[in-house]
């Protein structure tokens, strides 16, 4: 097999361009995607062939902490994306993960036509990054129609529908497909501000040129992402030898330790001026827009041109609380009920609360492969 690779990368403090391309000789396509392992037999000994790329349909399990996101791989080395990495058509679903994260824009969905994992050492080499990564690609346009689609609830109120369309549009080989997600996911606790935990919806639509005699095909792509999710904790007293028990007046997995109101108040660190903000308003959402341009062509030299290039622009905002300390305080503390006024004794919870915001900045992104 012949391979020629090519990778260079470039940053820009404002922005980037992004750009993926690499060949591969056909005549091995075939051979190596044909089977993903083979075992034979020879003069009494076991031999097993795997192959090097893991980029088949494989099923991504989701973190069990929630269902937004895959599940992370700890290797115990530091990680650029915050956990998982995301690609969507060879390309990171988010650069700069932070106040950016990946879930905000990429969910499992019947939108995306193909999802697999890569190995260490896959990433590694096209992305420079450690770890695993989930490699997804969106559904493009399809020569016949086809329409998939899913709802899924629970007893807690969670409601998600996601469906997608595809099909022809002329005979001359242009296609289009269409899709839209939508998650309202409750959880099992209410927060006493906001129905939801999680409500992210996103839109996808594009169309597909495929070229004459099956020499490949183009497709254009737009996405938008709107999302906001809000992170809860449980409040426990640790005792002797390890044992855990819950307070008396606190359910684990179904009471909310966040405040009831959803709001915090917090300080400008470059003016010093506080300020109120919201847990599920505009101060912790985060909206995207992608267009992405990919396909392949095959040369006359054999050879299988592949390309994909994105264009992103992003405003994120991210609005978190996470608890402290519990301490006792009497009377003489000085806290009182925020209700009435009257001198409160009791415990008392700490919770730093952080505000990031991105503005909103088109972002290019540069890498060859």
């Amino acid at each position: 097999m012949r391979k020629s690779t090519l990778r260079i990368s470039a940053l820009g403090m404002m922005f980037s361009f992004a750009l993926a391309f690499g060949q591969e000789k056909t005549d091995t396509l075939a051979v190596k995607n044909a089977v993903n392992a083979v075992t034979k037999q020879e003069e009494g000994v076991k031999t097993v062939t795997t192959s090097s790329k893991e980029d088949n349909n494989r099923n991504v399990m989701l973190n069990a902490a929630n269902n937004t996101s895959p599940r992370d791989v700890n290797i115990g080395l530091p990680s650029t994306v915050g956990g998982i990495t995301i690609l969507e058509n060879d390309l990171p679903a988010v650069y700069f993960f932070w106040p950016e994260l990946p879930n905000k824009t990429w969910r499992q969905s019947v939108g995306l036509e193909k999802t697999g994992l890569l190995k260490m050492d896959q990433l590694a080499n096209t992305m420079g990054d450690l770890g695993f990564a989930v490699n997804s690609y969106s559904q493009t346009g399809t020569k016949d129609f086809k329409l998939k689609g899913k709802l899924t609830t629970s007893t807690f109120g969670w409601l998600q529908g996601d469906v997608n369309a595809s099909g022809p549009v002329s005979k001359n080989g242009w296609t289009y497909t269409v899709g839209a997600f939508a998650n309202f996911d409750p959880s099992t606790y209410k927060l006493g501000f906001a129905r939801n935990a999680d409500e992210t919806k996103i839109f996808r639509a594009g169309v597909t040129k495929y070229f004459n005699n099956d020499k490949g095909k183009i497709s254009i792509l737009y996405k938008y992402a709107d999302s906001y999710s809000i992170t809860n904790y449980a409040v426990f007293q640790y005792g002797p030898e390890g044992k855990v028990t819950e307070l008396g007046n606190f359910k684990i997995g179904r009471d909310s330790y966040v405040v009831r109101d959803g709001q915090m108040r917090v300080k400008d660190i470059m003016t010093g001026e506080y300020s109120w903000r919201s847990m599920n308003g505009n101060d912790n959402r985060t909206t995207s827009h992608n267009i992405d341009v990919f396909g392949n062509y095959l040369l006359n030299n054999g050879w299988n041109f592949k390309f994909s290039t994105r264009a992103h622009f992003a405003r994120a905002k991210m609005s978190n609380m996470i608890p402290l300390s519990i301490f006792n305080a009497d009377a003489a503390a000085g806290y009182a009920l925020a209700s009435n006024g009257q001198a409160y004794s009791g415990p008392v919870g700490t919770i730093l609360g952080c505000i990031h915001r991105k503005p909103r900045l088109p972002v290019w992104q540069d890498v060859f492969l």
